[in-house]
């Protein structure tokens, strides 16, 4: 028992001792000011592109998260493109190729049901080329693709096809809900279902 109470009393020692020599060449350091932080873009899901030529991230456009994406190694002073959907707002990103982004933008709403008010998130997934041009819906012919409560995030990039990723969406109408993983074309946004089910409603 002692002897293991003396090895932790020597391991505290040490411990506080290599904590307060790294406070010590930490304090050393210059500290930038203040304003070198508040000058900052915000942002968020950062993610560079497969071939590492663009970032794209969310950022905040007039209070409202829009999409931004730059050029790696632009000049100085160069703008990123920015994509600000009016009435949706950006919700996340993913890279499907080096030439194309998706992002996913979201429109909240809110109704009643049976006295109750419900909120959610209608989504969608548009792929679009790092200028900002180019852009389409994925899944665009499917029906409810406008209100779209099924949207996942890509299962499979597949880097390999220049032109198809795996998406899983769900889709409903009057005669029931249509559940799958799509393999989908991010330059026109067509697909075809690789995995299917479907529910009908029931009562």
């Amino acid at each position: 028992m002692r002897t293991m109470r003396r090895v932790r009393v020597a391991l505290a020692s040490a411990f506080a001792g290599l904590l307060f020599a790294g406070q010590s060449v930490f304090s050393a350091w210059a500290q930038p000011p203040v304003e070198a932080f508040g000058s900052l873009p915000q942002m968020s899901e950062p993610a560079l592109s497969p071939d590492g030529q663009y970032l794209a991230a969310i950022q905040g456009v007039n209070g409202r998260p829009a999409l931004a994406i730059y050029k790696v190694g632009a000049a100085e002073g160069s703008a990123p493109i920015v994509i600000a959907p009016n009435e949706w707002i950006v919700l996340r990103l993913k890279w499907a190729k080096n030439d194309r982004l998706v992002y996913y933008p979201g429109l909240p709403h809110t109704f009643v049901i049976f006295d109750t008010r419900v909120s959610v998130t209608f989504t969608r997934a548009v792929a679009v080329s790092p200028d900002g041009r180019d852009s389409t819906i994925l899944l665009g012919e499917k029906p409810g693709r406008p209100m779209n409560l099924a949207l996942g995030e890509i299962l499979d990039v597949a880097l390999h096809d220049p032109d198809h990723i795996y998406l899983p969406a769900g889709f409903g109408n009057a005669a029931g809900r249509s559940y799958g993983v799509f393999r989908v074309n991010v330059r026109d946004g067509g697909a075809d279902g690789a995995f299917h089910l479907r529910v009908s409603l029931v009562g």
